[in-house]
């Protein structure tokens, strides 16, 4: 079923975050989240407001050039949160990166922007978030 908001705030976008991992915390196996949107959309900033809601301090900036960034949970269902960027990862051999094995891992939630590079690894069940610009700068964020 899919689900839309419209995001007019930064204080829009903590409480559709806080809700999200609200949802999320009911799970007890690994979780993987996409985002797609194009520049500018929001994906960082939203990674960022789903990590505040985990209790994540430190600052989480987007893992372009490297790929993926791991942040330790605590007191979580899961231990880390793993923030992939697969921007770069078009056309690429995702062989040795392993990401089955990163996606399916229960210790982790892993929230993924550009998920299209990746789409032939992506897990069957994962939550889907689409992030659209309008052009009074609000955002409409679309859960598939």
């Amino acid at each position: 079923m899919k689900k839309t908001w419209t995001i007019n705030s930064l204080d829009d976008l903590n409480q559709f975050a806080s809700l999200l991992v609200g949802d999320l915390q009911k799970q007890d196996t690994s979780a993987v989240i996409t985002l797609s949107g194009d520049l500018g959309a929001g994906k960082t900033t939203l990674t960022q407001m789903i990590g505040k809601n985990f209790g994540i301090t430190e600052p989480m900036g987007s893992p372009t050039f490297v790929i993926s960034k791991y942040y330790d949970l605590k007191n979580q269902a899961w231990k880390r949160l793993v923030h992939i960027d697969a921007y770069r990862l078009d056309g690429q051999n995702l062989e040795p990166l392993d990401f089955p094995t990163l996606f399916s891992d229960p210790n982790n939630i892993v929230i993924i922007e550009w998920p299209e590079y990746i789409a032939s690894v992506l897990p069957k069940q994962h939550t889907s978030i689409s992030i659209t610009l309008n052009e009074n700068d609000s955002r409409t964020i679309d859960i598939v």
